[in-house]
């Protein structure tokens, strides 16, 4: 008896045990849950912190190496896209705003340039406003002339989108082609019940013969007028005069 009661309580105590230890497990694995997380995305911003400053210190040792104005795009280009335009910007924001970069507008451009110390005398501070200026103009020249190539181009899309396509006018040929061969069909039929000859034959013909006519005709006037010339140069009258006496027309000469 007093066996099986020792046996009880000591069940008791160990299911005790279980159901605490089990209670620690499911604690743990929400502390794990609920503090993880934040050391994930706190990871994820130190990264991003890191990575904009190393950003930041290329940007402004390549400006500091090159000494000369530069845009966004150009800076982009020099390094090979290893940073994108973006981050670039940023980095350009975050320098001016610590004053080791210098920033000018002109127009619609963006350029900067290291900022100079005070020991530089003026000659070199005005060889770089003068480099700011040209490398501006050169920027403002390449955007007008994109933009004139932009302007040609979409001149160019309107014209195609107003004409038709290719497969359109290959639709119309044959339409027209149909066309003319009814009416061909409808003019034969037409001649073959009114018993008419063709008159194809008749017409070259007759153009043929007409052309003939022409010619002989210029050969002749022009024989006439040599003729008229060198009566004109022994006549008294003028050459009004002299075609009435012979009774000549003007006009048809």
């Amino acid at each position: 008896m007093y066996l099986k009661l020792y046996m009880c309580i000591c069940c008791f105590f160990c299911s005790l045990t279980v159901l605490a230890y089990g209670c620690c497990e499911y604690r743990l694995s929400f502390f794990k849950m609920k503090y993880c997380r934040h050391d994930i995305s706190g990871s994820i911003t130190d990264c991003n912190r890191s990575y904009m400053k190393m950003s930041k210190e290329i940007v402004y040792k390549f400006m500091k190496t090159q000494n000369r104005p530069f845009s966004t795009n150009d800076v982009v280009v020099n390094l090979r896209n290893e940073l994108g335009k973006s981050v670039v910007q940023k980095a350009f924001d975050q320098l001016v705003h610590e004053g080791k970069l210098v920033e000018k507008v002109y127009g619609k451009q963006k350029v900067y340039c290291p900022a100079q110390e005070l020991s530089r005398n003026a000659d070199e501070l005005l060889r770089i406003d003068k480099e700011l200026h040209s490398h501006a103009n050169e920027l403002e020249s390449r955007q007008q002339s994109l933009e004139k190539e932009v302007r040609t181009i979409e001149a160019s899309l309107a014209g195609l989108k107003s004409s038709i396509t290719l497969e359109e006018a290959r639709m119309q040929q044959l339409e027209r082609k149909h066309i003319v061969d009814n009416l061909t069909q409808k003019l034969n039929n037409l001649m073959e019940a009114s018993g008419s000859e063709d008159l194809t034959e008749t017409k070259r013909k007759i153009e043929n013969a007409l052309i003939i006519c022409k010619r002989e005709y210029s050969k002749r006037k022009r024989i006439v007028t040599e003729i008229l010339d060198c009566i004109r140069e022994n006549y008294p009258g003028s050459k009004i005069e002299l075609y009435e006496e012979i009774g000549i027309i003007e006009k048809v000469l």
